[in-house]
């Protein structure tokens, strides 16, 4: 008489057998995932990079999301032109790895973090540029070094970066120094200059012009070394004078402009000689400036503007008062909540485009 299992075994068993087929299974899939990840692992391994060639071709190589690490040499000159990713591609230098000069041309969605730009000597001090950023987009130098000559000589040192028709620019966490400019920033949208040290320079720290949204924001500027008379530098300078169109939408907030041991400086400017093009829709809050050449905040031809909670402070040895100086054409400003030793407004300004509130000496 055959022998019938009873019900409750035989389902258990069934049980069993698809539990076993269904490992059996995962256990494949996760072998074809293994051996996949492999593959593309291998397609984007990392080539040692020996030359300036060797990582201007692996940049051009590049996918959207990678990181090139950069080891310990001196690479040169790199200059990149019509290179677009869809997402940032970041190249990351290690101590050591430097340039003599970078230009980005037409580049689109690129981190350079961790690298030393040192430029050497040149005599056009206004249009040489250690770091050009030219018809760009998506650019972001961080934690890095620019420079000119460590020579003590600053007639001889050129301009450290200029960003210019270039949108969605970050510069953080940068040191500019030996350079007869740190940045300039012209005819430019969206940009941020951020946590960067401005020393050891001739003129400007931050020069700007025909910019729309610029946040300039807990930089330190300090150690300047004008020729006296002739050099006035400033920390941080809007102009318009060639420019396509108005500074607009200015934040300058947080900034620490010091005396150090170099001369004397000037603290935010804004002016401009050409007309039709004011600067628009600025806030200036919360630096402080401790200088020694008259100028601790100025604004002339600008509209909308809010000027709130500065420290200007002079520092010996001085040679001007440090004031906040208001000059005609002016329209709709508020000044507020500073300290410092004068507020100039001048006579022909109309009392109603001048608010001023809670301002102590």
């Amino acid at each position: 008489m055959r022998e019938v299992l009873p019900t409750s075994l035989f389902a258990g068993m069934l049980l069993l057998f698809m539990v076993g087929l269904l490992f059996v299974s995962r256990a494949e899939e996760t072998a074809d995932s293994i051996a996949q990840t492999t593959m593309v692992t291998q397609s984007h391994s990392i080539p040692e990079i020996t030359s300036r060639s060797d990582l201007a071709e692996m940049i051009r190589a590049a996918k959207a999301g990678d990181t090139i690490e950069l080891p310990a040499r001196e690479f040169g000159y790199l200059k990149l032109t019509g290179i677009h990713f869809a997402e940032p591609v970041i190249i990351k230098g290690v101590k050591g790895a430097s340039f003599s000069k970078i230009t980005l041309r037409d580049v689109r969605n690129l981190h350079l973090q961790n690298i030393t730009v040192r430029a050497g000597t040149t005599s056009n001090h206004l249009s040489d540029f250690a770091v050009t950023i030219m018809r760009s987009h998506g650019i972001k130098i961080s934690d890095s070094n620019i420079s000119w000559s460590d020579d003590g000589d600053w007639g001889n040192d050129g301009t450290g970066m200029t960003a210019r028709l270039s949108t969605d620019v970050v510069i953080e966490g940068t040191v500019f120094h030996n350079s007869f400019t740190g940045l300039v920033v012209r005819d430019a949208g969206n940009v941020s200059v951020h946590k960067n040290i401005f020393r050891d320079l001739r003129r400007d720290g931050i020069n700007v012009s025909g910019t729309v949204g610029i946040d300039i924001d807990q930089n330190v500027c300090t150690d300047f070394h004008p020729e006296r008379p002739r050099d006035h530098p400033d920390c941080i300078q809007f102009w318009n004078d060639t420019a396509i169109q108005s500074n607009e939408n200015v934040r300058i907030t947080a900034n620490k402009i010091i005396r150090g041991e170099g001369g004397v400086s000037q603290g935010i400017f804004l002016a401009g000689q050409k007309p039709g093009l004011p600067h628009r829709n600025v806030l200036i809050e919360g630096n402080l400036i401790q200088q020694g050449m008259g100028q601790g905040i100025f604004l002339r031809k600008v509209e909308n503007a809010v000027v709130r909670n500065n420290i200007v402070r002079a520092a010996p040895p001085v040679e001007h008062t440090l004031v906040i100086t208001l000059r005609a054409p002016l329209k709709d400003i508020r000044v507020e909540g500073n300290k410092a030793a004068r507020i100039d407004v001048a006579p022909e300004i109309p009392a109603s485009e001048v608010l001023l509130f809670n301002n102590d000496p």
